[in-house]
């Protein structure tokens, strides 16, 4: 993968050659970040709460104004656990990229 990113990189007469190479390193990392057994919290899931927040939001919006404020307090609620949930099931890419670089280097040295 490293191999076809650099050579695709190198073609200079293809308008894609950025794009391309580009990819080919974001599978690289993908793939080694699996390889060295990088922790890497995924967030699936992420869609259903946005769509309970959005159902929750639209239901404000049509509610007879005596129900309004109960159903903002819900959804406020909705938030804040979204809020919660979100940092500890997902790792960005910076981090669990950086903890690849780590387990490469022979040195055992942390990149700053």
């Amino acid at each position: 993968m490293y191999l076809g990113a650099i050579l695709v990189f190198g073609q200079r007469g293809n308008p894609d050659a950025i794009a391309l190479a580009a990819h080919g390193l974001r599978e690289l990392m993908e793939k080694l970040a699996r390889h060295l057994n990088v922790p890497m919290a995924q967030t699936s899931g992420v869609t259903a709460k946005v769509f309970e927040m959005s159902a929750k939001y639209r239901a404000i919006q049509e509610a007879h104004p005596d129900r309004k404020e109960d159903l903002r307090i819900d959804f406020h609620e909705c938030a804040e656990a979204l809020a919660v949930w979100f940092p500890e099931n997902h790792t960005p890419r910076s981090r669990w990229g950086a903890e690849v670089f780590d387990r490469l280097d022979p040195r055992g040295l942390k990149l700053p």
